[in-house]
């Protein structure tokens, strides 16, 4: 029989000093940790990582021209063979079409072909397979095809596998096989009123959250029903209509928006200011790191904002890459929710010496201990993965007497269970002694079944605050 201790009973039981992460790029993959491939053009490049830990690679970032592929690379770093031809999806030739991936479930992807210059009766989404053939139970033989401009339409992926259509008065959604969600909405429509501005653009789809921006501020929809919740969060624009404003948004934990902002000079806007890291709630109100409203970051401003990005580690702290304020090669940085900087491989600033130097339209992305980052030298595309371990300092956090219905199973055995009557756990996560993150998990149950008997702390996030529990695991 399990036995079940209220958390409210201990408060500040645990602390690790001396926070700090290391990275360590992975020998296992690729070159010493670096897949590079020559992809004929110096316009940026990013990728999908896959269940199974392969990667999807494009250059999706670049527009409009020719000679675009998708490459396939193996969970080792290599190039995979087994997908379309040794391992590259050629796609359409012409420099006119705007080719953008668009992730799917089981491996499975899209890609959307638009021509902004012609009649956009010849824009369509073709499905793709993970072996790279054409989907032919996707709409119309593997064809999804579409009769506007992509000037008023954006397609993003859904964390379902199928499709979202935002277009400047709504949404419509799409099934994995192209048929019509008919079960959200009024038969796959979500309409409302967006009449002052012309476009909507897709920023993140979490759960039932789709993020978007208007040029008027970020948004938020519940997309899985019939219910519409709009909110705007137009403070991470100095001027809520600029278009020469730079912020890029990534959601986290499926509650919230972390928004990496450029800041235009008032009188200059092709001179930036400073850049800043803000974030939101899950509702777009804006949060603050400890008692500051923004960490403004020490990396320049003006030096190529494509080669600075940010993400998220396992712990919840900020890993940031950029060129720092006096010129030099790039670095990492982070930082913690409370907007204290943590050292980085024991260093306040770390560079990596083994990456090419000044990579530039850098991107970050992190999946459980791995963070993987794209950048390009000319025109060839990097990928370089690194291991990650961190000693995480904001264990001792306090626990959330309001919080006082949650329950664990305490001693555990091939599993932690937590009784949440309130329905306020986002998300728990299981460390060593040591501040080492062993087990993550956004559910109320985690199997405990591959780790040794012992002692253990269990960090619950909830909507109101942090609790930290000592466990004991059993045989």
């Amino acid at each position: 029989m399990k036995k079940y201790l209220l958390l409210s009973s201990l408060i500040g039981f645990f602390g690790v000093s001396n926070a700090q992460i290391q990275l360590q790029r992975d020998p296992s993959f690729g070159n010493n940790g670096i897949f590079t491939y020559d992809q004929g053009n110096g316009q940026g490049a990013g990728i999908f990582i896959q269940d199974d830990n392969s990667l999807l690679l494009t250059n999706n970032n670049a527009d409009m021209i020719s000679n675009r592929y998708v490459v396939k690379i193996s969970a080792n770093g290599v190039l995979d063979n087994n997908f379309a031809q040794n391992g590259y999806l050629q796609l359409d030739n012409s420099s006119d079409t705007f080719h953008n991936l668009l992730q799917g479930i089981g491996g499975k992807f899209y890609i959307n072909y638009a021509d902004p210059y012609t009649s956009p009766i010849n824009n369509h989404i073709v499905g793709y397979d993970p072996n790279g053939t054409i989907n032919t139970a996707f709409s119309n033989n593997g064809v999804f095809s579409y009769n506007f401009g992509i000037s008023d339409g954006y397609f993003t992926s859904t964390e379902d596998g199928g499709l979202l259509l935002a277009k400047h008065d709504g949404f419509i959604k799409y099934l994995q096989s192209g048929n019509v969600d008919s079960a959200i909405g009024n038969n796959g429509v979500i309409a409302f009123n967006n009449s002052n501005y012309y476009s909507l653009e897709p920023i993140a789809t979490k759960g039932n959250k789709l993020y978007y921006d208007n040029f008027a501020g970020t948004k938020r929809m519940d997309i899985y029903s019939a219910n519409i919740l709009e909110k705007e969060e137009a403070s991470i624009y100095s001027n809520s209509t600029s278009f020469n404003e730079v912020y890029r948004a990534k959601a986290k934990n499926n509650y919230g928006l972390y928004y990496f902002r450029f800041t235009p000079a008032p009188n200059n806007p092709s001179m930036n200011t400073s850049v800043r890291l803000m974030k939101t709630d899950e509702n777009l109100v804006t949060e603050s790191f400890g008692n500051i409203a923004y960490i403004e970051l020490p990396i320049s401003p003006n030096f190529n904002y494509g080669s600075t990005d940010f993400t998220y580690t396992p712990n919840g702290n900020y890993l940031i890459f950029g060129i720092p304020q006096t010129f030099g090669p790039s670095n990492f940085l982070s930082y913690n929710e409370n907007g204290d900087q943590i050292n980085v491989n024991s260093q306040q600033f770390f560079t990596d010496p083994g990456i090419p130097p000044y990579l530039s339209y850098v991107k970050l992305y992190s999946k459980g201990n791995v963070i993987y980052m794209v950048g390009l030298v000319g025109n060839n595309v990097s990928v370089i993965k690194y291991n990650i371990t961190e000693n995480q300092s904001t264990l001792s956090t306090i626990e959330n007497s309001a919080d006082d219905t949650i329950v664990v199973n305490n001693p555990f055995d091939d599993s932690i269970t937590a009784k949440d009557e309130k329905g306020s756990i986002l998300k728990m996560d299981l460390y060593s002694y040591s501040g080492a993150l062993i087990l993550s998990t956004n559910k109320k149950e985690m199997s405990t079944l591959s780790i040794p008997k012992g002692s253990y702390i269990l960090k619950i996030i909830t909507k109101t605050g942090v609790i930290n529990k000592k466990l004991i695991k059993i045989d």
